[in-house]
């Protein structure tokens, strides 16, 4: 859908900020939530400390691209410096190396068809220093909403799927709210040790033990 779960906002944000990147690529925005957030706690939260502005010209530069060009529009528009509309593998297949710190993948891989997934998600972590993925631990239908075939679960995606392809950090594996869970996932091609220094993972780690215990029983 063009919108996603709320109980992954603060753990999304919070990595987002611990990483303070000035470029972000938003893949698969929809409603454009994280575009928004991003704009506002990387760019104005604080922004008297840092000196930055409250209104354009922005500091962090936040691009966003989107497959239904019916879900584009004014806010949209608004809240990204470019929006790309089209394929998103097609899209990040054009775009040069590190050219951005931080993508969001923010439950969309499960969009794609496996194979396709591995792909526009290689390409993700050869555009983007950091990529941080969202998508449900385990596999649900979900058809053609809003008019939209692009919105069709075709897959699901495990850690150890994820691992594969570069190193993670797992920083989240819960959603109280809906039946299904959520996985969270920080990836880079760089080395675990250099992702796991711009991450106060230990304390994200502990937030999600402390979490599962109240929630969800002992680990």
């Amino acid at each position: 859908m063009p919108t996603s779960t709320s109980s992954q906002i603060p753990l999304v944000i919070k990595i987002a900020c611990e990483l303070q990147p000035d470029r972000v690529l938003d893949v698969g925005f929809g409603f454009g939530k994280y575009g928004l957030l991003c704009r506002e706690y990387l760019e104005m939260w604080g922004s008297l400390e840092k000196g930055n502005r409250c209104a354009p010209p922005w500091r962090t530069t936040i691009d966003g691209i989107e497959g239904h060009g019916p879900y584009v529009g004014d806010l949209q528009r608004h809240i990204y410096d470019h929006v790309y509309i089209g394929d998103a593998l097609d899209i990040l297949q054009g775009m040069p190396d590190r050219a951005y710190d931080l993508a969001l993948l923010i439950d969309v891989l499960e969009h794609f068809e496996f194979e396709v997934g591995t792909q526009a998600l290689g390409e993700a972590l050869r555009a983007s220093r950091f990529v941080l993925v969202s998508t449900p631990r385990r596999f649900y239908s979900q058809g053609a909403c809003y008019d939209n075939p692009l919105e069709i679960h075709r897959s699901y995606w495990t850690l150890s799927a994820l691992r594969r392809i570069a190193p993670t950090i797992v920083v989240g594996a819960w959603n109280v709210l809906l039946a299904r869970r959520q996985l969270v996932a920080l990836m880079s091609l760089q080395s675990p040790d250099e992702l796991g220094r711009w991450t106060t993972l230990g304390w994200l780690l502990g937030k999600v033990r402390k979490h599962r215990r109240r929630h969800c029983g002992t680990l």
